[in-house]
């Protein structure tokens, strides 16, 4: 377990913040996403979450790891790029 203070309260808020409709997603696909930004550059990430797998991001400072929970929290949008839940633009679902 992480025991940075206050890491698990933000990872549940992030997940609290993604957009469900009273459904159960099959899959997260990250499909082509670039983000660029004064601490952090994302080129082109392909990844695919399937439900009930559990994915961590590790990398140094400025990897991109604050970028995709601020895209999941839909806070940033990607330069270029679409995220899906399904086959649904995670923009394009009424929160």
């Amino acid at each position: 377990m992480h025991k940075k203070s206050g890491f698990i309260p933000f990872a549940y808020n992030v997940l609290s913040a993604v957009p469900t409709q009273n459904s159960i997603y099959l899959f997260l696909y990250f499909f082509n996403v670039s983000v660029s930004g004064s601490n952090s550059n994302i080129k082109n990430l392909d990844v695919k979450i399937n439900h009930k797998e559990c994915v961590s991001f590790v990398g140094n400072k400025g990897s991109g790891k604050r970028a995709i929970l601020e895209l999941l929290k839909r806070t940033t949008k990607p330069d270029s790029g679409t995220l899906f839940l399904d086959s649904k633009n995670i923009f394009d679902i009424d929160p």
